[in-house]
């Protein structure tokens, strides 16, 4: 008990006298100090999410298998029809857009 009454009246004596010369060295001190550890805090929290973000999914996809204990599973092929109407769009995108450049929308101003 007494250690915790000691840390506690030394943290405030830092506090109090933290605009003095000898006094904020310490000061800056447990300043970064703090800030290491809220970085560091930060730092896990986020990669702890990201991997279970990943993992879910990696999951929804069924490219990691939850019976199998995780063992990477094939990821089905795509079907021919498929793959063409979707190089199609594309092909329809990349032409409207070339379209675009050359002959611009004519939109009316709204402030009119």
């Amino acid at each position: 008990m007494n250690r915790g009454l000691n840390i506690k009246r030394s943290l405030q004596e830092l506090y109090e006298y933290r605009h003095r010369p000898e006094s904020m060295r310490a000061f800056a001190d447990l300043y970064w100090r703090t800030l290491l550890y809220m970085a560091s805090i930060t730092s896990v929290i986020v990669v702890t999410l990201g991997i279970v973000e990943l993992s879910a999914v990696l999951r929804d996809w069924g490219v990691v298998n939850t019976d199998s204990g995780g063992i990477v599973q094939p990821v089905p092929k795509l079907d021919k029809a498929q793959l063409q109407g979707t190089l199609d769009k594309f092909d329809a995108r990349t032409q409207r857009f070339e379209s675009l450049k050359t002959a611009p929308l004519k939109i009316a101003d709204p402030s009119k």
